[in-house]
């Protein structure tokens, strides 16, 4: 793994404008400066208590292993002649 640090990139503003023009070219938005409203705070507390849970984080690493046992589960009972 390498860092920004690493490429010489240690700057917290430029990483931040980096980010921000990235989320608005791949999602084709503009967005703009400001503070977030009760609603967003209160649907970004929401949104975090999900996406902090392990069963979220881990969810494609759980899928993934369901997968790996019934294919292994199938393979087993399948008879080569």
């Amino acid at each position: 793994m390498i860092t920004l640090r690493q490429i010489g990139i240690t700057d917290i503003d430029t990483i931040k404008k980096a980010l921000k023009e990235g989320f608005e070219d791949a999602l084709g938005i503009n967005s703009c400066d400001g503070e977030m409203t009760g609603s967003e705070n209160e649907l970004a507390d929401v949104l975090l208590e999900k996406y902090l849970r392990n069963d979220w984080i881990y969810k494609m690493d759980n899928k993934r292993a369901m997968r790996k046992r019934r294919s292994i589960k199938n393979f087993g009972s399948v008879m080569i002649s």
